[in-house]
């Protein structure tokens, strides 16, 4: 199995890296993510409390309620945000993300989107990401 984006030890990375991140009060949501565009849909499940990344995982979201927000776009969008190429709420405003769920939820994880902790952790997934695909 590759170690790649997507699998479950580039989660951990990822889960592990995020400690650093920035605490944000009010920033809480469980996310689904569907990165469609390749031969089956990759589904990913998110869970952030007051902006710390609590878990992280391939799969769709368990628990007993549903996702807080389940986003969907292609393989592309995906690395785009991934590398810093493309700023969520720019994809979002373009279309290029499509946002279903709670948008309270959804506008304050955009916002989160653009704090210098954010944009640290994101450059430490493209890291992390190019290590694992080598």
């Amino acid at each position: 199995m590759s170690e790649g984006a997507g699998s479950g030890r580039w989660f951990a990375a990822v889960l592990a890296e995020s400690t650093d991140g920035p605490v944000l009060p009010g920033v809480s949501a469980g996310v689904q993510c569907e990165v469609t565009g390749g031969p089956v849909p990759v589904v990913s499940h998110w869970v952030l409390a007051d902006g710390a990344l609590n878990e992280a995982a391939a799969g769709p979201s368990v628990g007993p309620e549903p996702p807080d927000v389940t986003v969907r776009l292609d393989g592309e969008v995906a690395r785009a945000l991934r590398t810093g190429a493309l700023d969520p709420s720019v994809a979002w405003m373009q279309g290029r993300i499509r946002a279903d769920g709670s948008m309270r939820s959804w506008i304050a994880l955009l916002a989160a989107t653009a704090t210098p902790e954010f944009r640290r952790f994101r450059e430490r997934v493209t890291e992390i990401t190019a290590e694992r695909d080598r």
